[in-house]
């Protein structure tokens, strides 16, 4: 999961920077200081483009709230930092952020990062929106930690529904050895027992990366006669892997790859004109409706090009905090972490709003509201804090356009 530009961070950094006076919040009687908002990604390594990308989420988001007026009247001030997709660098990065930054909310992490950072953040009482979909945190009870993706485990057994609800009955894995990659794979494991489904080839499910052809594992799956492929291999890697792929007589069999495949940049590196013909990529369901629109418009118009699927999780993340900030009257993360089920929670008088304006205003009024996320819902399990979410198959073309072809829906992921 991750990758865009380093010039997004350089550029909409400056433009916070210079919008919120370049300040660091200081406590929550400083009413003219910032909010700082920790961002937390692999900017750099295999998985800085998307890391990147996700942090545009995240600084669009901002853009928007202080154009707004802010936060109570204060403006947002995202401030990067680089986890290098490591766990070691993720605990440096944390702790720097701590001493310096005293951030109100920290958003972001990926699958291989989070492990040792997440729990000094929830110590320390620091509401922490996550895109980690590690099964191993679905169960988890960690008060100021919610998650703005799915786990991983739902997000594997859509894929491997998909490939039964296509009729295709025998498949083969073709995950690299990331540990957000690998993440995926139990989950499809324990769907195809549950399903017609038959596993003909999963030596494939760690392969490694950079590697400067992956001719044999291709032969051995091809060997196999799978009648589908479930993936997810990073971009550097899938234009290799592919193009041999074909090369060597694959390129009729279907393709299903997870949320990370469904990007312009992935389509290109798979093959853009055979994308079209092999590749369904299946990620949460997302809002088609005039909010996600003006979210796409957006997102393009600032940073030249389409959002990656994980954008919209931060953007939504960020808007969600935000409000919950004004609905707890405090930007103290020790208090208004109370508040996000308060603004994402549906019932009798609340009312749904799918921007930060028409929240911060309903809340300005008295009212109740929940907030409907570009990404998903956002209502959070009362306990663990995880989301329950629908998917879809989608194919995307090289410029990043999304047509939705089928729906997954979330009861019929329950019910595996």
């Amino acid at each position: 999961m991750l990758k865009a530009n380093s010039a997004i961070a350089t550029l909409v950094g400056l433009v916070l920077l210079t919008a919120c006076g370049g300040g660091q919040s200081s406590s929550n009687s400083t009413a003219n200081q910032p909010i700082n908002v920790g961002a937390m990604f692999p900017l750099t390594g295999p998985h800085g483009p998307a890391g990147q990308a996700f942090l545009a989420g995240i600084q669009l988001a901002a853009i928007q709230i202080n154009n707004a007026g802010g936060v109570m009247g204060r403006k947002l001030n995202v401030v990067p930092k680089n986890t290098n997709g490591d766990p070691v660098d993720a605990v440096t990065a944390v702790r720097q952020m701590l001493a310096a930054d005293n951030p109100s909310v920290v958003i972001g992490f990926s699958g291989g990062d989070y492990q040792d950072a997440l729990p000094i953040l929830n110590q320390a009482k620091v509401v922490t929106l996550t895109d980690v979909g590690d099964p191993v945190l679905d169960h988890q009870v960690m008060p100021y930690s919610f998650r703005a993706v799915p786990s991983d485990a739902l997000e594997g057994t859509a894929m491997a529904w998909w490939a039964s609800h296509e009729g295709w009955n025998r498949v083969a894995l073709v995950f690299d050895a990331d540990t957000a990659s690998q993440t995926l794979v139990p989950s499809i494991q324990a769907a195809a027992s549950s399903l017609p489904l038959t596993i003909v080839a999963s030596n494939s499910s760690d392969l490694p990366t950079g590697t400067p052809s992956y001719q044999t594992q291709v032969q051995a799956i091809i060997a196999t006669h799978p009648q589908a492929v479930l993936t997810q291999v990073v971009e550097n890697d899938a234009g290799t892997f592919y193009s041999e792929w074909r090369n060597l007589g694959g390129g009729s069999i279907p393709v299903i790859g997870s949320d990370t495949t469904s990007t312009g940049a992935w389509v290109k590196a798979f093959g853009s004109a055979q994308a079209q013909n092999e590749l369904v990529s299946v990620v949460p369901s997302t809002s088609t409706s005039a909010a996600g629109a003006q979210f796409v418009a957006a997102y393009t118009s600032q940073f030249n090009s389409p959002p990656r699927s994980l954008s919209a999780n931060d953007y939504d993340a960020l808007i969600v905090a935000s409000l919950a900030m004004i609905a707890a009257h405090s930007t103290d993360p020790s208090v208004y972490y109370r508040s996000i089920p308060a603004v994402t929670t549906p019932g009798p008088g609340v009312t749904v709003v799918t921007s930060f304006s028409d929240g911060a205003k309903l809340l300005a009024a008295g009212k109740k509201i929940k907030y409907e996320g570009i990404s998903s819902p956002m209502t959070f399990d009362p306990t663990y804090h995880t989301l329950a979410v629908p998917f879809q198959a989608v194919k995307t073309n090289d410029q990043g356009g999304i047509t939705v072809i089928g729906e997954i829906p979330a009861e019929a992921l329950a019910a595996i």
